[in-house]
């Protein structure tokens, strides 16, 4: 009993997070109403009393419920009913500020180059700073927060669409339509510098090289005076030796 009641309740919280307000909880579904299922656990075990729902438990449900609201294809869920769900639209009355986050390691070439995207993605915003932020630890336990001037993106052209209540998407935003946390100082000096520059290995680090040109004449004679005196000393050691070996072998 206890069982079909927990199936029960998870139905009807999975109904409200996919036919709903899945941008309550920072979810764009697609189209026709999908969403990846990994990306709805991701979002459900964020909340209390959800953080133990597993895939598991969605396969009981569907197994246990001879006629469930949600409904599985491949790796993407969606609720039966999408009545209620915000239709995507051209965004009209935009905020003044919308927020996404990055992955921290990231952030330098984000700062640098702005926010893209590839293929049919698109950048995930929010005019709530704490939902960006909740979406970006699903990427990066430490994520980087940025704040975006709407107003300039839309000079420079950016269009926005309304996803939800509190949920936008664009397909771009210019580096200098955003702002964020300063750099480490090591880390901007890495953005700026070539590889060449940036190398923090120096072999002749602590010494230094000889100028022959800057030696005086009168140093280098006498080296070479001692040099020559070294191998004369040298000559008549080895000359020395031989006469001793002949004079012990004559006897």
């Amino acid at each position: 009993m206890k069982s079909q009641q927990s199936v029960k309740h998870l139905e009807k919280f999975l109904t409200y997070v996919l036919g709903r307000r899945p941008d309550e909880f920072g979810l764009v579904p697609d189209a026709n109403g999908w969403i990846k299922i990994k990306e709805l656990l991701k979002a459900v075990n964020e909340e209390d009393g959800w953080r133990h729902i597993r895939r598991a438990h969605i396969n009981e449900l569907l197994l246990s419920h001879p006629a469930p609201e949600i409904e599985l294809e491949d790796n993407r869920i969606r609720s039966k009913s999408q009545d209620h769900l915000f239709a995507a639209r051209p965004a009209q009355q935009l905020p003044k500020l919308l927020y996404t986050s990055v992955r921290r390691r990231a952030y330098p070439a984000v700062q640098e180059k702005g926010l893209t995207v590839s293929g049919e993605e698109r950048l995930v915003l929010a005019a709530d700073p704490e939902l960006a932020r909740r979406i970006g630890k699903r990427r990066d336990p430490n994520p980087v927060l940025l704040t975006i001037r709407v107003n300039q993106t839309v000079e420079s052209g950016v269009v926005y669409q309304q996803v939800g209540e509190q949920m936008y998407h664009a397909d771009f935003i210019p580096a200098d339509t955003f702002s964020g946390p300063a750099l480490p100082k090591e880390k901007a000096d890495t953005v700026k510098k070539t590889p060449m520059e940036t190398q923090t290995h120096h072999p002749d680090a602590g010494t230094f090289k000889l100028d022959p040109t800057r030696i005086d004449p009168e140093d280098r004679q006498e080296h070479r005076e001692r040099r020559r005196r070294e191998q004369d000393w040298k000559k008549d050691r080895r000359q020395q030796r031989k006469h001793k070996e002949r004079s012990r072998d004559s006897f």
